[in-house]
């Protein structure tokens, strides 16, 4: 739908912009839209033996490092 409406959606995770996502082009014409991910924040499965894990995109890094433990 985004793009048959030439709408730039840019998710909103949990705030911290290290992907910068939010530095939008000053050119950009496209009405932006930003999607907020606050509700998808859990961690789905953690792999101890090989240090991995899937964490939702929304989650705090507090809450995180809180449920890690």
């Amino acid at each position: 739908m985004a793009i048959k409406h030439n709408v730039m959606l840019v998710p909103y995770g949990g705030g911290t912009n290290v992907t910068q996502a939010l530095m939008l082009p000053e050119n950009e014409s496209r009405m932006v839209v930003s999607i907020d991910m606050a509700r998808m924040n859990n961690i789905k499965w953690v792999d101890k033996e090989n240090q991995m894990a899937c964490i939702q995109a929304g989650i705090l890094g507090v809450d995180l490092e809180r449920d890690l433990k």
